[in-house]
């Protein structure tokens, strides 16, 4: 409850769900009668109403709330061709985010090439350095469904049974997976760490709560085990960075690959919009 005595109902939203009606029920008692009151909306509807007010009032808004808007729109269209294609669900399962604004002129989308080259300076760049032969190969991930996950994927020595232990950055409390365990999770600089050892033998170290705004920010992972460390510098740019660098070969389908393309400038173009509605350097 607000302190004007308002009651708000808050549900969080995927990506993908944005078209996807939620019904907000409230039910109370008024003189002995239990009483509920519902209201169905969507982030399509919200848009759609912002865009009927900029219509009646091309001053309701100044740029920056317009360009998070519509670049939030754009995110919500082009997430879901991509997730179809990772994930194996259909417009039956969620329904389609058909407001949107980049290409809905007819055009193909996104120019990719223009995202690549504005992050493709070397600043963004995936890095790792591992000591004495810790672990024979690291990778990582972005992960968009419920949550916007960087994922770190560490591959330990040849049998390796002893402790794993992982922290954000050199002053951040280590998570430590012991050799009995195949999960841990606890806060480390700031973040939700989760450490899960996979069937294959890996560990899988995921970041938590990456904000559309700190897509940009660069994460320190420290891993280490009784061999030895490895550490990882990673952001969520540098997953987008990656993908757009193979251009058309990212998938042998074409189709696919003008999915993920576009899904991954979609983000990057949110990312900003978010970062300059909230005051950061664009």
């Amino acid at each position: 409850m607000e302190n004007d005595s308002r009651y708000v109902f808050i549900c969080y939203v995927n990506a993908y769900q944005m078209a996807d009606e939620i019904v907000a029920a409230f039910t109370y008692s008024k003189g002995g009668e239990v009483k509920t009151i519902t209201d169905n909306y969507s982030v399509k509807a919200y848009i759609e109403a912002f865009e009927s007010a900029l219509a009646n009032n091309e001053n309701a808004f100044d740029e920056k709330t317009v360009a998070l808007v519509r670049a939030l729109a754009d995110y919500g269209h082009y997430i879901q061709p991509y997730l179809m294609d990772v994930r194996g669900w259909t417009f039956t399962d969620h329904l389609e985010m058909d407001k949107y604004y980049t290409g809905s002129d007819g055009a193909s989308g996104y120019d990719c090439d223009s995202v690549l080259s504005a992050i493709n300076n070397g600043e963004y760049n995936f890095s790792k350095s591992i000591s004495n032969e810790a672990f024979t190969k690291i990778t990582y991930s972005l992960t968009f469904d419920d949550d916007t996950i960087i994922n770190a994927y560490f591959t330990p020595q040849e049998n390796y049974t002893g402790a794993f232990a992982v922290k954000l950055g050199e002053n951040g409390e280590a998570v430590v997976l012991d050799g009995s365990s195949t999960t841990a999770s606890g806060v480390s600089g700031g973040k939700q760490v989760t450490v899960a050892k996979q069937s294959d033998g890996r560990y899988k170290v995921s970041v938590a709560g990456i904000k559309a705004y700190d897509l940009d920010t660069m994460y320190t992972i420290i891993a280490s085990t009784d061999a030895g460390a490895a550490t990882v510098q990673v952001s969520g740019y540098s997953y987008i960075r990656s993908w757009l660098a193979k251009g058309d070969a990212a998938y042998d389908d074409p189709e696919k690959t003008a999915h993920v393309r576009n899904a991954l400038a979609a983000i990057y173009y949110y990312s900003r919009a978010a970062k300059t509605y909230i005051g950061g350097n664009t």
